[in-house]
Parts: C-alpha cells; structure tokens; sequence
C-alpha cells in the first residue's frame, strides 16, 4: 500500500529524482485505468476528447480550431483526413511499411565485397 499521500491517481515518485511522475500505463491493472476514467478508446477519440479540453468543451470551437501547427490539428474531427483515408494512398502507405531491404544472402554473410 503506498503511504506518500502523493502516490495516488496513477503517480509514483521516481526514485532517482524524488519527483512526482505518471506511472507508465502497462504497469497498471485494467481497474486501476478505469478508476482513472481511462478505457480502451480509441486513438481518434482520444484526440477528438483533448481538442474538447482546449476548446473549452466547444464542439464548434474544435472545428473553427486555428491551431495548425498543433499535431493534433488535422484529427481534431475525430477521424483521418479524407486525403489519408483513399485507398490508393493507404494501399501505398501499407506497402510502404511492408516493403523489406532485400540484401543477397553473399552479401548478408560477407561473401561479396565491394571492388578495390
């Protein structure tokens, strides 16, 4: 049972510094999360919930947000640009991702060398 006061709503303090810091999310129960009000959301709504917070609650505000250089900007609606959501743009992103360096196994093993 933690005794430092401090400890409580998912905070630890670290013992290197003494300081005050979240506990890392994978090192909590899945009650501990929910009593936090933390579920399995997500990510969109996750982002879509912090623009709410900056806006002040107002869902007009989020879509009038003049923010750009924030990260968060064009997700801000609660979902992926429609750019980003064409399938030939997320077909490429995918293959993209999927795609591996092909190295030859003599070049992998060292058995090629480059010409002198």
């Amino acid at each position: 049972m933690n005794t430092d006061p401090r400890q409580e709503l998912g905070l630890v303090i670290d013992p290197k510094t003494g300081e005050l810091i979240g506990r890392h999310p994978d090192d909590m129960s899945e009650e501990e999360l929910r009593a936090l009000g933390h579920g399995p959301d997500l990510p969109l709504d996750c982002i879509r919930a912090f623009c709410r917070t900056c806006s002040n609650g107002s869902v007009a505000e989020i879509r009038k947000c003049t923010r750009t250089t924030c990260p968060l900007w064009s997700y801000r609606m609660g979902k992926r640009p429609a750019v980003w959501r064409r399938s030939d743009l997320g077909a490429a992103a995918r293959a993209a991702r999927n795609t591996k360096i092909q190295v030859p196994a003599e070049q992998a093993a060292g058995a090629i060398r480059a010409p002198s």
